[in-house]
């Protein structure tokens, strides 16, 4: 293969490693944080009621 082709290719695999990467990094911040404001939901009427 000629130099440009493999420039390209190489940088095809780098560009969807790094889309792959920040992809995963995304969703998991955004299961974090759905997790964390289910919990805050189901938290504050048990301690509405603990204060009663």
């Amino acid at each position: 293969m000629c130099p440009f082709c493999m420039t390209n290719a190489a940088l095809v695999v780098a560009g969807a490693a790094s889309g792959a990467g920040v992809v995963s990094f995304v969703a998991v911040k955004v299961r974090a944080l759905r997790r964390h404001r289910r919990d805050l939901r189901t938290a504050q009427p048990d301690s509405k009621k603990s204060k009663q």
